[in-house]
């Protein structure tokens, strides 16, 4: 397939909930796992539309609201500028957030969400793009908790 003649390393094809064709080359294999990075904002937007239709949030809302250490009188360092955050500005990575820790594979060895709530606030939201994880990591947070999860 085009795909794996260029350098992918897996195609899996699904019909209807069922694998339909699944091929391998390039060093993939059905055990190996892959780093996503970007890809995970695709997959965050569909979740937002998904959980604001289903009305489990509105993607205007506050984190705060739902993220106790971003709230008022909450735990997180520059806990003010926090309370401003709201989902939509996670999911267009104008949070404000900085990195304030790892990125890549290795958020696969950090308590992620602690990450967040822990990131400096490098600007005010929806005043600069600032390209780091812990924005799809703080709406993976929000979604979680807005949807019967806790922190």
């Amino acid at each position: 397939t085009y795909a794996l003649d260029n350098g992918a390393r897996a195609v899996i094809v699904l019909q209807r909930g069922l694998v339909v064709h699944e091929q391998y080359a390039n060093g993939g294999s059905v055990t190996r796992g892959e780093t996503l990075a970007s890809g995970t904002k695709s997959f965050t937007c569909v979740l937002a539309a998904a959980g604001e239709d289903d009305g489990f949030f509105t993607i205007g809302e506050r984190v705060a609201q739902v993220l106790p250490p971003w709230a008022a009188g909450g735990s997180a360092p520059q806990n003010s500028a926090k309370q401003q955050i709201r989902a939509v500005d996670l999911l267009a990575v104008t949070s404000g957030l900085g990195l304030g820790g790892v990125s890549g594979g290795a958020l696969n060895e950090v308590d992620s969400y602690a990450q967040v709530v822990g990131a400096p606030s490098l600007a005010a939201p929806d005043t600069a793009t600032i390209y780091n994880p812990n924005n799809a990591q703080g709406f993976s947070l929000f979604f979680e908790l807005r949807t019967g999860g806790t922190y």
